[in-house]
């Protein structure tokens, strides 16, 4: 495994113990930051084996461009930090506040392109970029979505759809 195969917020098992925690990034000495409860471990990469998710991620069919508009048009930017969508979410998990996220963005994007928006900006924050690059690489799959590029300094990104 290598630290590309790694993600901020993935479940780990720490091999040598069998413990399981959330992986938090690599400290400044290389080695890899893992929470196990209240606790930050710091171990190699050969130390950990990442876990499955505990619910897959379900990706929902794109919609086509002549589905019909659900109610009334949605806001020109959605704001997907956790305690705007939920503020259940503040204590869960970091993959089950991502995969939140990233349905709420996709059921946004839906809605836009049924009601024929033109231009929408999603906010993601700054943060670590995690959320970002989810949020562009969810962008690429629409073939609706002409072009992004950074808004707001780099916390959001405005969306031109065809």
């Amino acid at each position: 495994m290598t630290t590309e195969d790694l993600w901020i917020g993935d479940r780990v098992q720490l091999k040598v113990s069998g413990r399981e925690g959330i992986y938090k990034g690599t400290a400044e000495d290389g080695r890899h930051r893992v929470t196990v409860g209240d606790k930050v471990i710091l171990t190699s990469i050969e130390n950990l084996h990442v876990l499955p998710d505990i619910e897959p991620v379900k990706r929902i069919s794109i919609v086509d461009a002549s589905s019909k508009p659900r109610g009334l048009p949605p806001k020109t930017s959605v704001d997907l930090h956790a305690e705007m969508i939920d503020t259940s979410l503040q204590t869960a998990p970091p993959q089950m506040i991502l995969r939140r996220q990233l349905q709420v963005c996709q059921d946004y994007l839906d809605d836009v392109i049924a009601h024929g928006m033109k231009i929408v900006t999603i906010i993601h924050g700054k943060g670590d970029g995690t959320l970002r690059t989810e949020v562009r690489a969810l962008l690429e799959e629409y073939p609706q979505i002409h072009f992004y590029n950074d808004a707001h300094d780099g916390g959001a990104t405005e969306v031109w759809l065809r």
